[in-house]
């Protein structure tokens, strides 16, 4: 195997936090073009307890702690399952949600803007989005958990491309969760199984919790640098 590159530990961000400072479940975080981190925080079980921790909390790579918005529910702008966030060339902040099947956007303040996704299995549907992530033309690909597949749209839902079907070949997902694009654009993903699927570039890796298991991440506090 080779490695391409290797990373030195920096630093750890945060602490177990229900609200305020401190993360619950990060899951995904993206940065703007003035270098703010927007942490996306799944938080625990849908009660109404644990619903104002489902946010986005805004921090820099130094600690300072920019602020938080976003809660749990069901409306415009709320959150169930969030699972990723992509943030645009106009630091616009896009989020996915398994559980409501759509794609938000706010501004980088938290103000809702829009949204778009219908739930389905055809393409252009949505099957419990995991993971978005931006390309250099500005389109959005996602991952379809429900749907085992790879789709692109544009930054306003519009449908553009999928692939992928599954099954346990090479080409097959199995849940992907998660999505890498190269610098060229090309887009590769981490299946359930810790196979990766891959349009044109040879790359492999793994999604792995703190239990060795290749799920979804584990449930911390913290961004290790």
């Amino acid at each position: 195997m080779t490695i391409a590159k290797t990373f030195r530990y920096s630093h750890t961000i945060g602490f177990l936090s229900a609200t305020g400072r401190g993360f619950t479940n990060p899951v995904d975080l993206a940065i703007n073009s003035k270098g703010v981190l927007y942490v996306l925080n799944r938080a625990g079980p849908e009660t109404p307890v644990r619903l104002p921790s489902k946010r986005v909390s805004m921090v820099t790579v130094d600690e300072e702690w920019l602020g938080e918005w976003g809660t749990g529910g069901r409306n415009d702008g709320e959150f169930w399952w969030p699972s990723s966030i992509a943030i645009d060339s106009l630091d616009n902040v896009y989020v996915a949600d398994e559980a409501l099947q759509r794609i938000s956007i706010f501004d980088q303040k938290g103000k809702f803007l829009d949204k778009w996704g219908v739930k389905g299995s055809l393409e252009g549907q949505l099957g419990r989005p995991s993971c978005i992530r931006f390309d250099l033309k500005e389109n959005l690909w996602l991952t379809d958990s429900a749907n085992h597949k790879v789709q692109q749209f544009t930054k306003e839902g519009e449908f553009l491309s999928a692939w992928g079907e599954r099954g346990k070949n090479p080409g097959h997902f199995e849940g992907p969760w998660g999505l890498a694009l190269t610098s060229t654009g090309d887009s590769m993903s981490p299946t359930g199984e810790t196979t990766v699927s891959n349009a044109t570039a040879a790359w492999a890796s793994s999604l792995m919790s703190s239990t060795g298991t290749s799920k979804r991440p584990a449930f911390t506090g913290r961004l290790v640098l």
